[in-house]
């Protein structure tokens, strides 16, 4: 989504150039043509460069939750009138280290410094130029978006992308915009030409007035508190960054008061600076290089503590007890945490399988699968903030009958309370779980685990196919209560090969021998013919081999895996060879090769007039 918004912005910029070239001729029809021509084939060919990862990605898009469930779900959302206080103060509603009062903090994302805001109307009231005036228009019309302001944003949010996207992060076009008019405004700051004296005045009266709305803001919407003042200054020049550590109970206005203290530092220095610039009592040098420093200034202590910095040694997640558990009795097998532990650590740093995944996008038939028997208190992708990645929250029957058919052996839980000792810190009262089916093999002060009894074998060999129509079927069959995954695969359409009814002899033995990224090897034992059933998600790109011989990759029990496999003893071999990749890959060499083909043209060109040049030149 960012680097659509970023084209978004080329392709405005594109159109605002375009527009003044032809202003600032008459017959500007062959050179616009060639830049018009030249924007495109930049476009064309960024985009052919970056096949080899495009590509594959659109379709995982589209084999995505996200590709179905948000399409529509951002039709006329935008931000609240309110969250405009976060042009001016960042920190209005805390930050992450300083006691947030909201989760996430996108408002923060808004904030471009005080003094380039000023100098952006600057430039608009002193030289209201087209392309200024276009610039500004072009901000006012995202803000418009960006706060619902009808009919903008009902207009924008129902066209394809903007209406199922996050639409917030299009702020950065509006900060895009800031930047070009703040550089205009320093222009007119460090220039010598004269001005008419009610166009400096009406400069100076806006920035005063940037100055004083914000804090007016502040004491409008009240709960504030004088005696909150000496700990809003602490904390805003961090002599205490956690207001929850201060002896004042009224955190909100110790955070709130801080904001309105940052500001109005940063918002009075800039609008000093822009006084003393546009009445001529700094030189030009001086004007620009304090600009420069107060702008960094401002905005290097918005970002403090927002992403901190830690040390190394706090940065490498050690190994506990219950992960060293987890290693030795699931290391081949799959686990799940519960949804107070993230998703991505664990299985990231040790090589571990977390069952829910680790973001977005998911495959749809995965998530179906997920959130209807695992957390159907999650409807979809696109049901909120919280429902994004997979989640166990609660472990029910009908949720273990789910997770054992994943091959799920393990479940980790956070404990209760907290730990004297680092790294244990768990995140909050955690009941333990007493779901029937649950074995604890591990209680201490990092987490608890539990053994999942019955759980299915990541792979094994089912000696028959059940047939259903469709991908609903499918999906009811494999969630029956009554549905046995060890006498039978579902499948939505027959394969060849494998019995309809399971015989006497029962489906055989299975072995994984190697497993990584992109391959599976996986040794079967069977009396007769059968079904390998691979508890990994179908996906397009997988193909495979028994014995060396290929074979197709069918789509079983709703989004496994399954090859046909005949009686003895047989090697299947599962490759990833997606044609996206390869298809992407060829479109990316081929870019380069064109891209360097027209550099090295360039400079031929370019060589041949200087050699033309030198030629007349010894003639003469």
């Amino acid at each position: 989504e960012s680097s659509f918004h970023a084209l978004l912005a080329a392709v405005a910029f594109a159109a605002l150039r375009l527009w003044l070239a032809r202003g600032a001729r008459r017959d500007s029809r062959a050179p616009v043509g060639r830049a018009l021509f030249a924007f495109g084939a930049g476009v064309i060919g960024g985009a052919a460069l970056a096949a080899v990862s495009l590509v594959p990605f659109l379709e995982l898009l589209l084999n995505s939750a996200d590709f179905v469930d948000r399409r529509g779900e951002s039709v006329d959302r935008h931000f609240e009138a309110r969250e405009l206080l976060g042009l001016a103060l960042p920190d209005y509603w805390g930050r992450p280290t300083q006691t947030p009062i909201r989760p996430l903090l996108l408002e923060r994302a808004m904030y471009a410094g005080a003094l380039p805001l000023m100098l952006g109307a600057a430039a608009l009231i002193l030289r209201p130029t087209r392309a200024r005036v276009a610039v500004a228009a072009f901000a006012a019309f995202w803000i418009a978006v960006l706060f619902g302001v009808p009919p903008f944003n009902e207009l924008i949010t129902r066209l394809p992308i903007f209406n199922s996207g996050h639409n917030t992060r299009l702020i950065v076009l509006v900060l895009f915009a800031v930047a070009l008019l703040a550089g205009w405004g320093l222009d007119e700051l460090i220039d010598e030409r004269r001005r008419s004296a009610g166009r400096v005045r009406a400069a100076i009266a806006v920035g005063a007035a940037l100055l004083v709305l914000p804090l007016a803001a502040v004491l409008a919407r009240g709960g504030l508190s004088l005696g909150a003042i000496g700990d809003a200054l602490r904390v805003a020049w961090l002599f205490d960054d956690d207001p929850t550590r201060l002896a004042n109970p009224e955190h909100e206005a110790v955070i709130r008061l801080s904001s309105a203290a940052l500001w109005l530092t940063a918002a009075g220095a800039g609008l000093a600076l822009l006084a003393l610039g546009l009445r001529r009592r700094l030189g030009a040098t001086a004007i620009a290089s304090l600009a420069v420093l107060l702008a960094c200034a401002d905005l290097f202590r918005a970002g403090v503590g927002y992403n901190p910095a830690i040390d190394r040694d706090r940065a490498t997640v050690p190994s506990t007890p219950a992960i060293d558990v987890l290693r030795a009795e699931a290391r081949e097998s799959r686990f799940v945490s519960t949804s107070e532990i993230p998703q991505n650590v664990i299985p990231m740093g040790w090589d571990l399988y977390e069952a829910r995944g680790y973001d977005l996008p998911v495959v749809k038939r995965f998530d179906r699968l997920w959130r209807r028997e695992v957390s159907p208190e999650s409807p979809s992708v696109a049901a909120g903030l919280l429902d994004i990645p997979l989640e166990l929250r609660e472990v029910t029957p009908r949720a273990l009958r789910a997770l054992r058919l994943l091959g799920v052996t393990h479940v980790l839980r956070g404990v209760t309370g907290r730990a004297a000792d680092p790294p244990y810190e768990p995140h909050g009262p955690y009941p333990p779980l007493s779901a029937p089916g649950l074995a604890e093999v591990y209680d201490g002060p990092d987490a608890r685990v539990y053994r999942v009894e019955a759980a299915l074998p990541r792979a094994r060999v089912v000696p028959a196919q059940r047939v259903v129509e469709g991908e609903a079927a499918a999906l009811d069959a494999v969630t029956s209560p009554g549905f046995d995954p060890r006498s039978a695969a579902i499948v939505e359409r027959r394969i060849d090969g494998v019995p309809l009814r399971s015989g006497a002899g029962g489906g055989g033995r299975a072995e994984i021998v190697r497993y990584e990224d992109e391959q599976v090897d996986i040794r079967t034992q069977t009396d007769g013919p059968g079904l390998l059933v691979l508890s990994d998600t179908w996906f397009p790109g997988w193909k495979a081999e028994v014995d060396g011989r290929e074979v197709d990759v069918e789509r079983v029990n709703y989004t496994f895996r399954g090859v046909p496999v005949g009686p003895g003893s047989r090697l299947v071999t599962f490759r990833y060879t997606p044609a996206s990749w390869t298809a992407g890959r060829l479109m990316s060499l081929l870019a380069l090769a064109a891209l360097v083909l027209a550099v090295v043209a360039g400079l031929r060109a370019r060589r041949r007039p200087a050699t033309a040049r030198s030629s007349a030149g010894s003639a003469a």
